[in-house]
């Protein structure tokens, strides 16, 4: 759809150097609100885990010098990639191949005069399907649109109100 739109995405998109992998994977250590963590050089792993889930889900940030050379459906390509990032951490990385669910992307920036030219954009956009962290994208991209539609392209004034400050530390 976005292309459709806008055309090509490269025209707005900006790499800022790091990629994002997400899978989901058998809750092993219990977790329930919890978050496992692993920080090192350049990458961080991390597993959590809710109830409401009932399986758990790695998510795998890391830093790279240069864009990576993949494309947007050969999942084979980008689990390499992941393994390639993250040797070490073969425990999670073994459900690579079992997972249902696998999520990976570069960080990208998105630089744009203007969400859209249309408020149809945000109704159509809502149909792709929710992926970590593409829904956070997505919320923000309806916000931008209505946020554009109710401001005509005055991007220096809000109609929703502002938050109250906050006065205590709670």
């Amino acid at each position: 759809m976005r292309r459709l739109v806008f055309g090509d995405e490269s025209r707005f998109s900006a790499f800022i150097g790091a990629y994002l992998g997400v899978l989901t994977l058998p809750n092993a250590f219990g977790l329930d609100g919890e978050l496992l963590i692993h920080v090192g050089v350049g990458r961080t792993a991390g597993m959590y885990g809710a109830r409401h889930l009932g399986d758990a889900r790695a998510l795998f940030l890391f830093r790279s010098e240069r864009e990576l050379d993949y494309r947007h459906r050969d999942v084979p390509r980008q689990k390499e990639l992941l393994r390639d990032a993250f040797g070490g951490c073969d425990r999670w990385l073994d459900e690579l191949d079992r997972t249902p669910a696998f999520y990976f992307d570069s960080i990208t920036q998105l630089r744009m005069d203007t969400w859209s030219p249309q408020a149809r954009v945000a109704v159509a956009h809502r149909r792709r399907p929710r992926l970590p962290p593409h829904g956070q994208a997505q919320r923000r991209a309806e916000t931008g649109t209505t946020y554009n539609r109710y401001t005509s392209g005055d991007h220096t004034q809000s109609p929703l109100p502002r938050p109250p400050r906050r006065t205590d530390d709670s």
